[in-house]
């Protein structure tokens, strides 16, 4: 995506842009926005796995609501600021290019972070309550944007996709035969 052409109609938005956007980046590993938003993950996540433990839950669910909200607003703000300056990449200019932004696999990521808080304040159906914290963990995989071994690894996966395939396959039928044999002689 860097290779694409910038625009640069506002100095604010492209400077923005070049800390949020990984590949524009120009000093070496991540910015330190983005190494900020790393240690938010990270920390997000260590409060949805902490709160799934009911001994830590138990008479303190109001403040991991108040951690989670913050956590939400700071991620909602950081969606909206990557939305704002997607304008700075010819791809995503204009209504369309925003659009366009937002069906991306990074930005889906990054909109899934900030929906569970949403949802359970609609609805407090438990099983739903359950299903959309559980989707909080998901949190975690955006931190494959920071990362440029994760687009090496997509590419070389591809790459190798019929080979892959076929390995999966022989895998399963020796999972199937060993199961048909170890059910057999038990």
């Amino acid at each position: 995506m860097s290779d694409l052409p910038l625009r640069n109609k506002t100095p604010l938005r492209h400077h923005l842009y070049c800390y949020l956007e990984p590949t524009v980046w120009p000093g070496k590993g991540l910015s330190p926005v983005n190494k900020v938003l790393a240690v938010l993950i990270a920390l997000a996540t260590a409060a949805a796995i902490l709160e799934s433990e009911p001994v830590i839950l138990t008479g303190r669910e109001s403040v991991f609501f108040i951690v989670e909200a913050v956590f939400t607003v700071l991620f909602a703000i950081e969606y909206l600021l990557r939305l704002w300056v997607a304008g700075e990449n010819a791809r995503y200019s204009g209504i369309a290019g925003r659009l366009r932004y937002m069906a991306t696999p990074a930005a889906i990521m990054d909109f899934l972070a900030i929906l569970p808080l949403l949802l359970t304040t609609f609805g407090t159906e438990a099983f739903l309550l359950r299903l959309f914290r559980l989707t909080r963990i998901l949190r975690v995989a955006r931190l494959g944007r920071f990362s440029r071994a994760f687009e090496a690894i997509s590419q070389a996966l591809h790459s190798r996709r019929f080979e892959l395939m076929m390995s999966a396959g022989i895998a399963g039928m020796l999972l199937l035969f060993s199961s048909t044999v170890l059910y057999l002689v038990e």
